[in-house]
């Protein structure tokens, strides 16, 4: 991936396989949202407690929980139209990239909670990792969501 042209032509340049793993990702993700349960750590990540008494959390998740979740299966499923559409050269608005941003932080929130990375977690991968691909995905992802941050700061 790469960030081409200047102010209001800027845009993501994905090549074809990136454009299809990061179509497969955001698939994904929006699946694994949708049917996240109550005990699942994604939802515990994803929707933290509001309160630390237990029956405040539960009720203030079942006041706001459905409503975010919507919103971000939202983002996540305009973002990959948005992928699909462009061919992977997505036109980069501040608004569009912002969309963007969380569609890609929370991707790596779901794969990240799957892979148990942690505030230490040292990002180094070992070829004989068997989630050697998820590691190297979740990597990438970062890598992406820092350009698209680093371009809207300059």
């Amino acid at each position: 991936m790469r960030i081409a042209g200047r102010a209001a032509n800027r845009r993501m340049e994905f090549t074809a396989a990136e454009t299809e793993l990061l179509g497969e990702v955001l698939q994904a993700v929006t699946d694994e949202i949708r049917d996240s349960d109550a005990t699942d750590p994604v939802r515990e990540r994803l929707f933290p407690a509001a309160y630390e008494d237990a029956d405040m959390a539960a009720e203030f998740r079942g006041l706001t929980e459905n409503d975010l979740r919507d919103e971000r299966v939202l983002r996540l499923v305009d973002s990959a139209e948005e992928l699909r559409r462009t061919g992977g050269e997505v036109p980069l608005s501040p608004q569009v990239a912002d969309r963007w941003i969380r569609v890609l932080n929370d991707a790596r929130l779901v794969l990240g909670t799957r892979l148990g990375v942690t505030d230490d977690y040292d990002h180094q991968i070992d070829p004989d990792d068997e989630e050697v691909a998820e590691k190297a995905v979740y990597l990438w992802l970062s890598a992406v969501q820092e350009a698209v941050v680093g371009e809207l700061l300059r």
